[in-house]
């Protein structure tokens, strides 16, 4: 009888001991549920940061995506406008050294007519000058 009551005292020992190492589970477990929905509302929190951070970026994107194609064609529209003043500059200048270098003739000519012109005319005045001496 004495090895019956040894032995429910055991079983009884044992018994309390493994309540108690259930109990500090399921207490360990409500712990690790609250901390485990802890991270999840922080980490519900982060997702949203991130998103709200995230989302001006994206639209800035979205934005100049749009925007691309006119912004190249405005672009090439300058190029075009810049090659042609270009061009014009070019042709221009063209022009004008060809003007002036009509003019030079014209000039150089003129210059070479008058020298011919004031030399007959100091012929005529020294013939003059002969004739009425």
């Amino acid at each position: 009888m004495e090895k019956l009551l040894s032995a429910v005292t055991f079983l009884t020992a044992e018994r309390d001991q493994l309540q108690g190492d259930l109990q500090e589970n399921v207490d360990m477990a409500a712990e690790t549920h609250i901390i485990l929905q802890s991270f999840q509302d922080e980490m519900q929190q982060q997702r949203t940061k991130h998103s709200d951070l995230v989302k001006p970026y994206e639209q800035k994107e979205s934005d100049l995506r749009e925007n691309m194609p006119s912004l190249s064609q405005e672009l090439e529209s300058v190029r075009a406008e810049k090659d042609t003043l270009l061009f014009e500059q070019s042709a221009a200048a063209q022009s004008s050294a060809e003007e002036m270098e009509k003019l030079l003739s014209a000039v150089t000519s003129l210059t070479a007519e008058r020298d011919q012109l004031q030399g007959d005319l100091r012929e005529n005045v020294d013939m003059v000058s002969d004739y009425i001496a």
